[in-house]
């Protein structure tokens, strides 16, 4: 593995770049704020994002722009502005995960469906790269995983924050190919 491989140049040359308008910062922020207020209220477990590093509000705002611009780029219902949302899917039948880094990579965890499809998308409010994408059978495989506490291979320095799967962008399917993949009776015109 070359040093490109390990540390990436990110996003990919192939990754949709996407810029959120005003409005539509100001509506997933609003959604990202209910998920937030939806998981406290659950009781579900909420604390600092130990894999984007970000603030419970922070991880939910960002993740649910993260989740929007996937929706938006490959017309896949959004189930977040549901009111019914229950964190049991993001988008169509599609897993988003974020990172804020350019290079960063995706993380699948032990509880993913290993037929589910995960979308990386990097970035920050109003810029994110959509980057790539793999069916989460292929990605648990040993040469991906890191144990919690281990130093992570792109930075020596820093130990791994959560145990899983670390897929760089280069092992990814290319973003380009996803829409091909889309399931049927998953797509939503937006508004």
């Amino acid at each position: 593995m070359n040093a490109a491989e390990i540390y990436g140049h990110g996003p990919r040359a192939d990754a949709i770049k996407v810029t959120l308008a005003k409005k539509a910062m100001e509506h997933v922020a609003q959604v990202g704020a209910l998920a937030n207020v939806r998981a406290l209220t659950m009781d579900l477990p909420i604390g600092y994002d130990s894999i984007t590093g970000d603030e419970p509000w922070a991880a939910h705002i960002e993740g649910a722009a993260a989740e929007y611009v996937v929706g938006r780029a490959f017309d896949l219902r959004w189930y977040a502005e549901e009111p019914e949302y229950r964190f049991t899917r993001d988008v169509g039948n599609v897993e988003v995960r974020r990172s804020q880094y350019p290079n960063g990579r995706l993380v699948v965890q032990e509880k993913d469906n290993d037929a589910q499809r995960i979308v990386l998308v990097t970035g920050s409010m109003p810029t994110f790269f959509i980057c790539g994408w793999a069916w989460v059978s292929e990605a648990k495989q040993a040469r991906y995983w890191l144990d919690r506490g281990a130093p992570l291979p792109w930075n020596p320095k820093k130990e791994c924050r959560r145990e899983g799967w670390f897929l760089p962008q280069c092992d990814l399917r290319s973003i380009r190919a996803f829409d091909a993949a889309a399931q049927p009776g998953e797509r939503f015109q937006y508004a």
